[in-house]
């Protein structure tokens, strides 16, 4: 069987791209109900240009994740302990870039605010996006539970 690595990875990282701005909105507005008003009249453009900057900061996230996809799928463990690691790296991989980002100078307590609450929003996105999405193994090289060995 074919491994979808790639397939997998890149719909993880588009589903976040599109999907977090929205979970970000909803947080924000969960944290001040008159700042979720406000917010509303914009919510289009600001999803425009959250989506256009997602794409373009995070492609070298993406390009990461479809390398780590790759290589832990075709380790010889449980599809569990694949996606476990791989929600682990996405994890890591996205604080990273909001660190490169945004945290590596200091910055006002509302501005924290503000990148924390998007960096959840992308964490927790792409957490759902590779525990849902259906993980192809790799089995190249690899004897599958199925296959017999005849002596």
């Amino acid at each position: 069987m074919t491994s979808n690595s790639f397939r997998y990875a890149t719909k993880v990282w588009l589903t976040s791209v599109v999907v977090a701005p929205f979970l970000y909105f909803l947080i924000s507005g969960t944290f001040d109900i008159k700042k979720l008003h406000i917010e509303a009249a914009g919510l289009g453009l600001y999803t425009l240009f959250a989506i256009a900057f997602g794409l373009l900061f995070s492609i070298p996230c993406w390009t990461i994740l479809i390398f780590a996809v790759k290589i832990i799928n075709k380790q010889n463990v449980s599809l569990t302990s694949k996606k476990v690691i791989i929600i682990l790296i996405g994890v890591v991989l996205t604080y990273l870039l909001f660190y490169l980002l945004f945290f590596k100078d200091r910055i006002d307590s509302e501005q924290l605010s503000f990148n924390m609450r998007l960096a959840t929003a992308y964490c927790l996105t792409n957490i759902i996006g590779m525990t849902f999405y259906k993980l192809e193994p790799d089995l190249k090289g690899q004897k599958s539970s199925t296959q017999h060995v005849h002596l």
